[in-house]
């Protein structure tokens, strides 16, 4: 965008957030950050504005509204520009920026540092413009900010959101076979293989993406976002309309105390055509006499979505739930795993529940607030998703798995509770990340997950590769536990975290899965045959 185009916006943003009451507090409420974002606000309507001065205008105001690193943060341009070469923008970490870690200032930052480096003006007005506008946001009143926050849930929520999502991502879904398609080899042998691929649905959590399939993911979801949210929510605040101004909103909610802003998001945050947190697919026998499904409320109820047919209120006693956690995934995007495994039973009455986790919590916090609360919400909500069915079994494969196990109570007498590679003690894993994902709570977890095994009546197994540290894992499980006869632990010559692809790898994920979750007893077709067409053996294990 060019600078005049920049700066009429500009004022047309301010101009916009004056009209639907956005303004600074009245100058008897002393705040230091006052008077250097009416400096700020001054330069972005000037005429010809220098990047030079637009950028120390704009760290005046980070100095004056610290965020969490303040002693890293420069005092001028000139200084800001030296700190550039440790900046990448032309590769920037599409995949490890978080929504739920997003921090005052790292976005606006790392723009400035670009306009201070390039001289670019136009730059400089966007990151301008961002840094008032979080400002601005962050110096509301709570209730203002509480009603921006609550419009922002209501827009993702809203059918037109969540249409326009689904496009994007079946765009990025056709872009990623396209891509596939231009650079696959010719030979036979190479052709043939990827027509099986593509013809045999297969479950993400053990064949991975590529990372520029999750990248055109997060782009896509990026530009939807900022699309959607432009008219109503960003320009109306005063953020630029662009994947900064989202990123800044996010990060000036989190630091006026609240996660609304990251969970809003994290609810369309994911792969899956449908919103989390937690997506509803019964069979065709299983809904045949289901409502319309029910909507989430925000509010701690049960929330469930179901493409198909709707979720059935009533299900008989014959009918069987299955809770399948989701993972981190494997490049940080989340998605609805193990659905083509479950599926290959050919159960009409089997019912999926997919639980996914956005904000790399492990389940720990509420998907609506964004505040940890110790699994409350899930406990709460799969009580209510479970009581009418006679059989629940629960699966799940690393963050995934600990959930399983965390919330084991949940699965019944006759179900089972399958768990590949859990974390029991998350303090001892490398990919949990969250900076206010402390030692305390991940020990709360612990407590908890071993208590809910103690306490859960269904089976239990646990699968484990070679992996050293998952092989540790279970070392802070209570030996009394391990030696249950309800408790069963199974080690694959699987090398690696990896378990479920390893397993797929060797061909026995899915006997594997089903046998142990569901009493299945799958046999290969012979040679020759489909390889949908697997005959199953349907008697339960007692």
């Amino acid at each position: 965008m060019s600078l005049p185009a920049l700066r009429s916006m500009t004022t047309v943003l301010l101009l916009a957030a004056s009209a639907c009451g956005v303004s600074l507090p009245p100058p008897a409420i002393a705040h230091p950050a006052v008077a250097p974002l009416r400096r700020l606000e001054q330069r972005l309507v000037d005429d010809v504005p220098p990047a030079e001065a637009l950028v120390d205008a704009s760290l005046a105001v980070c100095w004056a509204l610290p965020g969490e690193r303040r002693s890293a943060l420069p005092r001028n341009a000139r200084e800001l520009a030296e700190a550039a070469a440790f900046f990448d923008w032309e590769n920037g970490d599409t995949l490890g920026q978080h929504l739920f870690s997003a921090s005052l200032w790292d976005d606006a930052i790392e723009a400035l540092a670009r306009a201070a480096a390039e001289v670019d003006a136009a730059v400089a007005a966007e990151a301008a413009a961002a840094v008032a506008a979080t400002a601005r946001f962050v110096l509301l009143p709570p209730a203002e900010r509480d009603a921006a926050l609550d419009a922002l849930a209501a827009a993702v929520a809203s059918d037109a959101f969540l249409a326009a999502r689904r496009a994007a991502l079946a765009t990025a879904k056709q872009q990623r076979r396209e891509a596939a398609a231009a650079s696959s080899s010719e030979r036979a042998a190479e052709v043939f293989a990827a027509a099986r691929l593509r013809r045999v649905r297969q479950d993400f959590v053990a064949v991975a993406p590529p990372p520029a399939d999750d990248e055109r993911i997060v782009r896509a979801l990026y530009a939807v976002a900022v699309r959607e949210l432009s008219a109503g929510l960003l320009g109306p605040l005063g953020f630029p309309t662009s994947k900064l101004g989202l990123r800044s909103l996010v990060a000036a909610s989190r630091h006026a105390g609240s996660q609304r802003g990251a969970a809003a998001l994290g609810t369309v945050w994911h792969a899956a055509d449908e919103p989390a947190p937690l997506i509803v697919r019964a069979g065709a026998a299983a809904a045949a006499a289901a409502p319309a499904p029910s909507t989430a409320d925000g509010a701690g109820a049960l929330s469930s979505y179901s493409p198909i047919s709707g979720i059935p209120t009533l299900p008989s006693s014959a009918r069987t739930l299955v809770l399948v956690f989701s993972s981190l995934g494997w490049h940080g995007v989340v998605r609805a795993e193990y659905a083509a495994t479950l599926r290959a039973v050919g159960d009409d009455t089997l019912v999926l529940a997919h639980c996914l986790d956005t904000a790399q919590s492990w389940y720990m916090t509420d998907p609506y607030s964004g505040e940890y609360d110790d699994g409350r919400w899930w406990d709460a909500t799969l009580s209510a998703l479970c009581a009418p069915y006679g059989r629940v079994c629960i699966l799940g494969e690393s963050m995934g798995a600990t959930a399983a196990l965390r919330f084991s109570r949940h699965a019944s007498a006759n179900g089972a509770v399958v768990a590949l590679v859990p974390q029991i003690d998350v303090r001892d894993f490398d990919y949990s990340g969250r900076d206010d994902f402390g030692d305390a709570r991940k020990e709360r977890l612990r407590a908890d997950l071993v208590s809910a095994c103690a306490g859960a009546e269904a089976r239990i197994v646990l699968h484990v590769g070679q992996d050293p540290p998952d092989l540790r894992q279970l070392d802070y499980l209570p030996p009394r536990l391990l030696a249950s006869e309800r408790v069963r632990v199974v080690r694959h010559a699987v090398a690696g975290h990896a378990l479920g692809a390893g397993l797929k790898h060797r061909g026995v994920l899915r006997r594997t899965v089903l046998s142990d979750l569901l009493g299945h007893t799958y046999r290969l077709p012979p040679a020759g045959e489909r390889h949908e067409t697997c005959e199953l053996d349907t008697k339960q294990n007692t």
